[in-house]
C-alpha cells in the first residue's frame, strides 16, 4: 500500500516535502532495480531481507533503516518467508545540509543504520498516513520528516556499522570533552563546531535533541559547575581570579551569570559552603 501527496500551495517553502509513503511485503527474490529521483527513508520492521546496490549487498533485519539519495540504483529481496518495509519519499534543501553536517560524503548514495529505538522510526513513518486526508497537513508532515531525519542521523553517528570509523567518537561526547578541556577559555561555539567538523546550527540541534538545551547553555553549565568547585575548594582564591580562570573577561559578568544560574552570588555561595563544613 502507498499514498501520494499531490503538490499543494503552502504559505512558505517547506524544508522537507513529502512525496509519497507506504509499506510493502517482500515475497520474492527477483525484484527489478529502482532508481528514484528523490530521497527515501526505508525501514525494515519485520522479517529479514537484503538491500542490493552497485556497491554490494546489505542484510535487512527489524530495525534496519536506510537513507537513500536520488539516483541510487537499488533493489530489495526477501530472505525469510517474507520481509516488511515501510518508507517515506521526500525532497527538500535541508536534507542535503543535514547529510553534509553528519560527515557523509557527497558521493555516498545511501547510508544504513540499525535503529536502536525500533520501532519508533517505523511508527513515525506510518504516522504520515494519519495526515493524508488533511489538505493542510504538509507542514505537519514536514515536521515529522525533520524528526525522522534528526533521529536517523543521530543513530547513524552513534552506529559504527553505518560506515563511521570505529575510532571516531560520538559527536556530542567529543564536543563535551572539548568543552571540559577548554573550560578556562571564553565560550566560543563557532570554534567548537569547527573543531567537530560540523556547522554551529547542526551542533546546536544535536544538543537540543539530547539535553533539551543549547550548546551555549551546556557549556555555561560546565563553567558554573567548575566555578562552584573552585569556590568551595580554593577558599582563599579571589572571585576575580576564579572568573578569569574560567574565561570571563569581567568579574561582574561572571557574578551576573553565576547568580542567574545558582540564585546567589559567588561570595554568598562560598559562605554557604563554609557554614556547612
Amino acid at each position: 500500500m502507498h499514498v501520494n501527496f499531490a503538490p499543494k500551495l503552502h504559505p512558505f517553502p517547506l524544508p522537507l516535502l513529502a512525496l509519497n509513503a507506504g509499506y510493502l511485503k517482500l515475497t520474492r527474490t527477483d525484484y527489478e532495480p529502482n532508481r528514484w529521483p528523490f530521497y527515501q527513508f526505508v525501514c525494515c520492521y519485520q522479517g529479514h531481507g537484503t538491500f542490493h546496490t552497485e556497491n554490494g549487498v546489505h542484510r535487512l533485519s527489524p530495525g534496519t533503516m536506510l537513507l537513500i539519495k536520488p539516483g541510487c540504483v537499488h533493489r530489495y529481496a526477501k530472505e525469510d518467508e517474507m520481509c516488511y518495509l515501510s518508507w517515506v519519499s521526500f525532497e527538500g534543501a535541508l536534507i542535503g545540509q543535514l547529510y553534509a553536517d553528519c560527515g557523509l560524503s557527497a558521493d555516498a548514495a545511501y547510508a544504513i543504520v540499525h535503529d536502536r529505538t525500533h520501532p519508533a522510526l517505523h511508527l513515525e513513518i506510518m504516522s504520515v498516513f494519519e495526515q493524508v486526508d488533511d489538505p493542510f497537513a504538509l507542514g505537519r508532515i514536514s515536521a515529522i520528516l525533520y524528526k525522522i531525519a534528526i533521529e536517523y542521523l543521530l543513530q547513524m553517528q552513534a552506529n559504527t556499522g553505518s560506515g563511521r570509523s570505529a575510532d571516531k567518537p560520538d559527536p556530542i561526547a567529543a564536543a563535551v570533552d572539548w568543552m571540559k578541556r577548554h573550560v578556562q577559555v571564553p565560550v566560543d561555539i563557532a570554534r567548537l563546531a569547527q573543531e567537530q567538523g560540523m556547522s554551529r546550527q547542526h551542533l546546536n540541534r544535536l544538543f537540543r535533541h539530547k539535553f533539551g538545551i543549547t550548546t551555549h547553555e551546556y557549556y555555561r553549565g560546565l563553567k558554573i559547575a567548575q566555578a562552584q568547585k573552585d569556590l568551595a575548594e580554593l577558599s582563599d582564591k579571589p572571585v576575580k581570579e576564579i572568573a578569569s580562570g574560567l574565561g570571563y573577561v569581567s568579574a561582574s559578568h561572571f557574578i551576573d551569570v553565576f547568580r542567574k544560574a545558582t540564585g546567589m552570588t559567588p561570595v554568598a555561595f562560598r559562605a554557604s559552603v563554609m557554614r556547612r563544613q
